[in-house]
């Protein structure tokens, strides 16, 4: 039987993560979901200094609505 070897790569290979975070109650400090998010992203910025966090809030800033004009 034959044994393939794989050659290591002669660079190291790093990723770069974005993390798309999204709010869209409009319920502000009252919302659960922009609490338990919130705690998510802290914790995630904690692990993951280098990763690129974008964050929209579309329940105090909605998108306007797509028109023919």
């Amino acid at each position: 039987m034959h044994s393939l070897k794989v050659p290591l790569p002669i660079f190291e290979v790093t990723y770069m993560t974005y993390v798309f975070h999204i709010d869209a109650s409009p319920r502000g400090d009252r919302s659960v979901s922009r609490t338990l998010s919130h705690e998510f992203i802290t914790d995630w910025k904690a692990a993951y200094p280098n990763d690129t966090i974008v964050y929209r809030d579309l329940g105090h800033h909605p998108v306007p609505f797509v028109t023919e004009e």
